[in-house]
């Protein structure tokens, strides 16, 4: 983890000071995964982070202007590195992007200091789009924003096969009949 800090000192010595920086702590991102690269070629320089005690080390020593993070984490919280960041660097924008996307979680991280809390589904470039205050219009432009139908589609056959194909299951979760589940995954071929 040392080398992952020190990596982010270079990264710091190296930019100029009108550069926008994010922090991402999420354990499954590198310096080369498409969330990261995203925000490089949009002229931000990024810091990564796999712990929550790299993240605080990073968030107290290098100010970054937004923060994506993740809630489950291998050593440490999400929530304590939210609260962190909103309290010892108010002026950072803090995002929560993760797989366990549901109203507990989101009131929480809300709670905590958290803007907004996306799921891990979404599109990178919306993500970044979301993040960095782009205007709708032009996320829409660049074809970042999928149709309501899709959404819901890509959603229902997410959870579907998370739950190994068992439509009960499946319903139960999606808080659908299980009869109207079948009939849906039918009617758009998903089997």
């Amino acid at each position: 983890m040392n080398n992952l800090v020190s990596l982010c000192r270079i990264a710091k010595s190296d930019r100029s000071t009108t550069s926008p920086t994010v922090l991402i702590v999420d354990p499954q991102v590198d310096m080369d995964s498409p969330l990261a690269s995203e925000f490089r070629e949009r002229g931000v320089v990024v810091f990564i982070a796999h712990d929550q005690a790299a993240a605080l080390d990073i968030g107290a020593s290098d100010h970054p202007v937004f923060a994506i993070v993740e809630v489950q984490l291998r050593n440490g919280c999400g929530f304590e590195v939210i609260k962190a960041l909103a309290t010892g660097q108010p002026s950072c924008k803090v995002f929560v992007s993760t797989d366990y996307c549901d109203l507990k979680v989101t009131v929480c991280a809300v709670k905590f200091g958290a803007l907004d809390v996306f799921p891990k589904s979404m599109p990178v470039a919306l993500l970044v789009g979301l993040v960095l205050g782009d205007e709708l219009e032009a996320l829409v432009a660049k074809g970042c924003l999928a149709r309501p139908e899709q959404i819901r589609r890509d959603h229902i056959v997410g959870v579907y096969a998370a739950y190994d194909h068992n439509v009960s299951r499946a319903a139960r979760r999606l808080s659908m009949h299980r009869r109207s589940l079948q009939r849906y995954l039918d009617q758009h071929g998903v089997n």
